[in-house]
């Protein structure tokens, strides 16, 4: 084989630099380099871990306020080497749970779940109506209860509180 022409030098590191075009423009959108651009989110914590939902997130255009699809955790009983709890991106949530902002996480410290309850629809039309989610932690994995059964409109942007060893949550205000 000769060697290599300018044609297909140049053509090499044309893919070469599409390549690292194409990984940093990736990069840019990722929830854990871009933790402190994420706001109006829901959390809880069940079992050492802040579990963090949905919410929005600017990555480049402080004018752009785009839905943040991901549920997060910190483990807040370790800490890294930058003395912080490790962040985690890696739990998984379908399109048919809603990423809203502005809603409550009610965690379930005795059944091991988190439920999601209310907040804003910024990229997608809300639901005719209002469902209650559920995550459980130790599977991995939502559930849908289906639509509330009594006359309430989901709220945004109140205060919630769960107290686990009663099976009870409250949201007022929003």
């Amino acid at each position: 084989m000769g060697a290599p022409t300018n044609f297909s030098r140049t053509f090499l590191s044309f893919l070469l630099l599409l390549c690292l075009l194409g990984s940093s423009s990736l990069g840019q959108n990722d929830p854990v380099k871009n933790f402190c651009r994420r706001w109006g989110r829901q959390s809880a914590v069940v079992d050492g871990k802040l579990y963090i939902d949905g919410g929005l997130i600017n990555y480049q255009d402080a004018t752009n306020n785009l839905t943040d699809t991901f549920l997060t955790f910190n483990d807040i009983d370790a800490v890294n080497s930058d003395g912080m709890p490790p962040f985690y991106a890696n739990l998984l949530k379908n399109d048919t749970i809603p990423s809203v902002n502005g809603g409550i996480l009610w965690e379930d410290s005795i059944n091991k779940r988190l439920s999601l309850y209310g907040g804003e629809y910024q990229s997608t039309r809300p639901p005719s109506t209002s469902n209650l989610y559920s995550y459980d932690v130790l599977y991995n994995e939502w559930v849908s209860f289906g639509p509330i059964t009594q006359e309430v409109q989901a709220a945004s942007y109140g205060a919630g509180v769960s107290i686990p060893s009663r099976g009870e949550a409250y949201y007022y205000g929003g």
